[in-house]
């Protein structure tokens, strides 16, 4: 009987040592959980913003150089970047677009405050990925990764306390999932021909008593291909119709080196795209930049683009500058190799004149169009007939308005040919400019229209309408058989000099130089020396 009391007693002892054990065991590995927990931080990550692309140009001096990467262009001389062409109807200038250069270099690795202008927000639902390798012993090793969606809360994750990483972050700012190296060790991710390559890279030592925080700063590092056409110095309010195609467009991806911060060496794909050009609205109508995504490795210098088809409005007239029957190319030269740099070929449409002797004549006459907030004084479209105008096209003699805006008082005193644009480029013509036009020649048929040619025969004419002036404090045009054109010289304080032409309906054409009352409407024809 003792003998299985005994035993009872052992095996009570036996269990209550096993409990306590467990329950010794379980408190130890709980202790050990909350300690791992203990030695964990948190990471917060966002993206504060993508810096915007720099333009470089090449054939210009370092100091030059710095002021592009600045913005500050306008000390940078374009004699070796800017190409003019002619043709019947208008001319243009192609270049890089250097005066719409950022004001961050963006391949300096300072982080320093960027003004809000030069950087974009990354959307919403747009991804990018971050590796974290720990640095220890001088080498990295990986530890983690995160693709990350952008919300309006910023992403969290967990790293090991304590613990020194350099992050390498990077992105195609778009929706699409963001690929993993395939080589962790030496990590590359491929370039897109259709999508920016975005990076950024830093180092954070984690704390579990504060958190820690990546302010994702991306930078652009291959070269998106743009086009911007400028018709404001042809006068233009709107384009009506403005068709282009890329001409042989090198497009090439190439392996980006995360640890190194570089393109690879290799090429990986190569293409060219003769893909046609959409646009949108710049700074106004009369402006446009292209909208397509088209991104290159390539270290291009010069852009090839094909115009089929330029039509204007020009104060509500459709003008023609170039049809699909004969297209133009445009060769826009100057780019700087690099791959990180913008490369934004900009087209600007001029209005061109002729040239008779040694000034440049404007075809049309001046006027004032107070419609556009941007360029209000222009040049019409040459009249070879007797034609009458509004009251805008009509002008005091220095008279900076027209008399639509002053009647026959003159308020502002000026040349107004000089705020045609580009300003002071133009200017109201002298005494002797008329002068030298020599005779007139009765336009044919002989229907109120007169033109001079230059005496060295190269067949350029400058055509002067009948149209008239305006004498009362109105705008009641009268004296319309004859064309009267002011001239900057004044002949006393109350009488400027004028070109008066005649084509006498069919009896021949006349010209002289003379004078009228200053408070008399008259039109302007501009001039510049070329």
């Amino acid at each position: 009987m003792k003998s299985i009391t005994h035993n009872k007693k052992l095996i009570y002892l036996l269990c209550l040592i096993s409990v306590l054990f467990t329950t010794a065991l379980f408190n130890s590995c709980e202790r050990t959980e909350e300690k791992d927990i203990s030695q964990s931080s948190n990471v917060s990550i966002s993206v504060s913003q993508i810096k915007a692309p720099v333009v470089l140009v090449s054939d210009i001096g370092n100091m030059q150089s710095t002021k592009a990467l600045k913005g500050e262009t306008s000390g940078v001389s374009n004699k070796t970047l800017l190409n003019e062409e002619n043709f019947s109807d208008f001319s243009w200038s192609t270049s890089p677009d250097v005066n719409s250069t950022i004001k961050n270099n963006s391949m300096s690795n300072k982080r320093s405050a960027v003004s809000t202008n030069n950087v974009t927000a990354m959307g919403f639902g747009k991804k990018y990925r971050v590796l974290f390798y720990e640095v220890k012993d001088g080498s990295e090793i990986y530890r983690e990764s995160a693709e990350i969606t952008v919300a309006s809360s910023k992403y969290t994750l967990d790293l090991k306390s304590n613990v020194t990483y350099r992050w390498y972050a990077y992105s195609y700012n778009d929706d699409k999932t963001i690929p993993m190296p395939k080589d962790l060790s030496n990590p590359v991710i491929e370039t897109r021909t259709d999508a920016p390559f975005l990076y950024d890279e830093g180092k954070i030592t984690t704390n579990s008593l504060s958190g820690s925080i990546i302010d994702v700063q991306f930078e652009h590092k291959i070269s998106k291909i743009e086009l911007k056409v400028d018709a404001s110095p042809i006068f233009a309010n709107s384009f009506n119709s403005l068709k282009a195609n890329f001409v042989k467009l090198p497009l090439t991806t190439q392996g980006f080196g995360l640890k190194t911060g570089s393109l690879a060496t290799q090429v990986l794909t190569t293409s060219e795209s003769n893909s046609a050009i959409t646009f949108k609205d710049e700074a106004s109508p009369s402006t446009k930049i292209s909208t397509n995504e088209l991104y290159t490795t390539s270290p291009i210098t010069n852009i090839q683009v094909s115009f089929t088809e330029i039509a204007i409005n020009k104060s509500g007239n459709r003008i023609d500058l170039i049809k699909s029957s004969n297209p133009r190319l445009a060769v826009i030269q100057g780019f700087s190799a690099s791959s990180e740099s913008l490369k934004r070929g900009l087209v600007t449409l001029k209005y061109k004149g002729t040239v008779i002797g040694d000034t440049e004549w404007a075809y049309g006459i001046l006027y004032y169009d107070p419609t556009d907030n941007i360029n209000q004084y222009k040049i019409s479209e040459p009249y070879l007939v007797g034609t009458t105008h509004e009251c805008n096209y009509y002008w005091n003699w220095n008279s900076l308005y027209p008399r639509s805006m002053t009647n026959d008082e003159t308020v502002t005193f000026g040349d107004p040919c000089k705020e045609v644009l580009p300003k002071n480029t133009w200017r109201t013509p002298t005494t002797a400019d008329f002068r030298n036009l020599n005779v007139a020649i009765p336009n044919s048929p002989e229907n109120g229209a007169v033109y001079f040619t230059g005496s060295n025969n190269t067949g350029e004419r400058v055509y002067f309408h009948e149209a008239g002036w305006i004498t009362d404090n109105d705008c009641d045009v009268s004296n319309k058989n004859d064309g009267m054109y002011w001239a900057s010289d004044s002949y006393s304080s109350t009488r400027g000099v004028t070109l008066e032409v005649d084509e006498r309906g069919g009896t021949g054409a006349g010209n002289r130089v003379t004078d009228y009352p200053k408070d008399r409407g008259m039109t302007i024809k501009c001039v510049k020396k070329p």
